[in-house]
Order: C-alpha cells, then structure tokens, then sequence
C-alpha cells in the first residue's frame, strides 16, 4: 500500500494486529525514550547553561538531543525488518543467505 494510505486508522489497525507483541514492545521503546531524551535534555541544558559558548553550546545540545530519537528509528526499523515478509515487503527466501555460494553439488 501507499505511504498516504497509513493515514487511515483502519490501515494502521490492521498492521498493530498483525504483529500485536512487536507493536506493543515498539511503543513502549518509544515511550521510555522520550521520557529519558526529556530528562537527559533537561540535565544537558542546565549543566551547559553555567558554560555558554555562542556556536558550541547549541550545536552540542542538538546533537545529543538526537541521539535518543535516532535509537528509537533504529529499533522500529528492526521491527519493520523483522517483519518484513509479514507486510509484503520481503520474501522468506530474501532474507537467506548461501552458505557456500559458488558450491557445485557432488564437488568436494
């Protein structure tokens, strides 16, 4: 389906209920992260609000605002990744890997 179709609830509930426990453990990864990226930001501004350099500070506070957003991506794309063949996105046979690609059977 279209990217513009993930805009209908009815999409994205029939997605949640194909992978109930991935969805589930993807929220509550998303849920706990924004709760650290608040307090870690918090704590990173007001450490950094006693050293204020024009350029630095600003840059250095962006960056590690991003860190936690950027592991939460990286879990959901596993979870997109692990279920690839489920969403149609990849077959079984994609995701294997030959051992001994050159091998021709009865050679040794």
């Amino acid at each position: 389906q279209s990217t513009i179709s993930m805009l209908n609830p009815m999409v994205v509930l029939g997605i949640i209920l194909r992978i109930p426990r991935h969805y589930l453990g993807v929220v509550a990864v998303w849920g706990l992260g924004s709760l650290l990226d608040i307090f870690l930001m918090s704590c990173i501004r007001a450490m950094l609000a006693r050293v204020d350099i024009p350029v630095i500070t600003p840059l250095l506070v962006t960056s590690l605002g991003l860190l936690i957003p950027l592991f939460i991506a990286l879990v959901m794309g596993r979870v997109i990744y692990q279920n690839g063949e489920i969403f149609g996105l990849v077959r079984k046979s994609d995701l294997m890997v030959p051992v001994m690609p050159d091998a021709v059977p009865g050679e040794s």
